[in-house]
């Protein structure tokens, strides 16, 4: 079988918006991926339990992947994986690529964060561990400068690891899951933040 290439993208995804969206696109075009893996977490190690149930995330992102994604990429494949939800626990990103990777030992992975969690990448558990399994794919979700990048990279990241790392965006994405959430309580529409099918959803199940 032809070795892909495989984007994992994490998080609690409380809700899924428009962020999340195009950073996907954008790494999907430049990368040439062949397939995506989303991955909501039971419960993130640094923040509190989402909001939203684990299977009501996965019904969303299943809808999204079939309204917003497979539509739009013939050649791409996508999934949303239940697999940390299933622990009921904290998952360490370090032992979820271990586990697809063992499924998929002859693809080449990557591994999708925005720069908020990149200038953190270091407190991660086994995060050099991380950097040698995969290749990193950074959005910009703030003003650093590429000094600032740079500097952290060499920082924190040691040149023995042989995989690249790869930054993406001129402008920075800044929709944040917890801005929706707030607009949510104080009544403000979310039609411009979140796909429609994620809309739709909240609306449905009165989340938040």
């Amino acid at each position: 079988m032809k070795s892909q290439k495989i984007l994992i993208f994490g998080g609690a995804f409380d809700p899924f918006h428009k962020g999340h969206l195009d950073m996907i696109k954008m790494v999907i075009k430049a990368m040439h991926i062949n397939h995506v893996i989303l991955m909501p977490n039971y419960m993130c190690p640094n923040k509190i339990k989402p909001l939203l149930r684990g299977d009501d995330r996965v019904s969303m992102l299943d809808q999204m992947i079939k309204e917003e994604l497979e539509q739009k990429y013939q050649n791409v494949s996508f999934e949303c994986s239940n697999y940390e939800i299933k622990q009921e626990k904290i998952c360490y990103t370090s032992d979820t690529i271990r586990f697809l990777k063992e499924k998929n030992p002859n693809d080449t992975f990557y591994l999708l964060i925005g720069s908020d969690n990149l200038f953190s990448f270091h407190l991660w558990k086994n995060y050099q561990a991380i950097i040698n399994q995969v290749s990193l794919c950074v959005v910009r979700r703030g003003l650093e400068s590429k000094e600032q990048y740079q500097a952290y990279i060499n920082d924190k990241f040691s040149e023995a690891n042989d995989k690249p790392l790869f930054i993406f965006g001129k402008k920075p994405i800044n929709i944040s899951s917890s801005k929706i959430r707030e607009c949510i309580k104080n009544n403000v529409s979310i039609d411009d933040l979140v796909p429609n099918v994620v809309a739709k959803a909240i609306q449905d199940k009165k989340g938040y």
